[in-house]
């Protein structure tokens, strides 16, 4: 679980790093002075602006909520994202074996997943209210993260990733990465 966890998440670093220096640009050029039409979806407008500068990731989810979610390990900080953003995993051992690994990112917006800049497939859903992205990795149907915007340029990420003997369909994973999403944003609510 450990592994797969630390591998989906060097492999989501690659893929956005990767897709940083590469990929097609989506929509219209412009003419004169005017704006670039996209192709991609519009995200919703959000209810209100959360900032994620200085978030402890470890603290995104109450013990009524890790309750809820069936993790059975203490929350645990692991290593940063590629902008040194920090996360934390959320983990059940027992079998059937499961994570959630969250935390903020304060250096992008939320919408490179609907333009084509990455290399995962995403789509608009909602998370306590807040527009989010559920996007997931090419081919890796027993993973998925839901990213909700919180403000402009800044995004909390939530992978959910199944461990062993957890066999859900694609489109459960997804919900259950959203589901852990919308908690996370109802805490940082609570808290301001």
């Amino acid at each position: 679980m450990g592994d797969r966890m630390g591998l989906l998440a060097a492999a989501a670093a690659t893929v956005v790093a990767v897709a940083g220096c590469s990929g097609p640009l989506s929509g219209t050029p412009a003419t004169g002075g005017g704006s670039v039409e996209s192709s991609a979806p519009a995200l919703p407008p959000r209810p209100q602006v959360v900032d994620l500068a200085g978030v402890d990731p470890c603290s995104l989810l109450t013990e009524q909520q890790q309750l809820e979610l069936g993790t059975d390990l203490p929350p645990t900080l692991v290593d940063a994202d590629r902008y040194g953003n920090p996360r934390c995993d959320f983990r059940k051992l027992e079998r059937p074996a499961y994570g959630y690994r969250m935390g903020p990112v304060t250096q992008e917006d939320v919408s490179v997943y609907l333009t084509g800049a990455r290399q995962s497939t995403g789509e608009v859903v909602s998370a306590a209210g807040f527009p989010a992205v559920a996007h997931r990795l090419p081919g890796d149907e027993r993973a998925c993260f839901a990213s909700v915007s919180t403000k402009q340029g800044q995004y909390l990420t939530v992978l959910y990733s199944e461990g062993s003997g957890t066999e859900d369909p694609p489109a459960v994973v997804c919900e259950k990465a959203r589901v852990a999403a919308a908690m996370a944003t109802q805490t940082l609510l609570a808290r301001r």
